[in-house]
C-alpha cells in the first residue's frame, strides 16, 4: 500500500512483498526524499527504526497542552542516544533476567538487594555482575 502527498508518502511492505516493513518518504522532491524512516520486524521479535538518509537522526518529539514541543529522545545516526530532559528508571524488585554489560538499574533494596545494605541502589552491570554507582 502507498500513500503520497506532495510532502510525504507511506508505503507498506518492501517493494519485495516482505510483510511487516514500512518506509515513510519525508519531504519529496523530484522522486527524492530528505528522509526515509524504515521500520521492520527484528530476529528478537521487536522492531527496527533507521533513517535511511546520510545516517541522519530520528527524532521524537511530543506537544503539551498549550502547543510548547519538546524532543524527548532522539536516536543519532552515529547510534548514541540523546534525552531532552530527564530519565527516569523503574525501582525494580528483582533483577533483570538476561542481564547485559551496560545495563543500568534501580534495586529496591529490600526484594532486589544486589549489595545486602538495604536501600535502594543504582547498580551496572559490568563484567557478570552487577557494580554499584549509588545507594540511597
Amino acid at each position: 500500500m502507498i500513500v503520497t502527498s506532495s510532502n510525504a508518502a507511506l508505503k507498506l511492505g518492501d517493494g519485495t512483498g516482505s510483510e511487516g516493513y514500512m518506509n515513510i518518504y519525508l519531504n519529496n522532491v523530484s522522486d527524492g526524499a530528505k528522509h526515509i524512516i524504515q521500520s521492520y520486524p527484528t530476529a528478537g521479535g521487536g522492531f527496527a527504526f533507521q533513517n535511511l538518509v546520510n545516517d541522519q537522526a530520528i527524532t521524537f518529539e511530543t506537544k503539551n497542552s498549550s502547543g510548547t514541543t519538546k524532543t524527548p529522545l532522539t536516536l543519532n545516526g552515529d547510534g548514541s542516544v540523546t534525552f531532552g530532559s530527564i530519565l527516569t528508571l523503574p525501582v525494580l524488585t528483582s533483577a533483570p533476567s538476561s542481564p547485559a554489560n551496560g545495563m543500568v538499574a534501580i534495586a529496591d533494596g529490600s526484594s532486589w538487594d544486589p549489595y545486602g545494605i538495604g536501600v535502594q541502589s543504582m547498580v551496572v552491570y559490568l563484567n557478570d555482575g552487577w557494580r554499584l554507582i549509588a545507594n540511597g
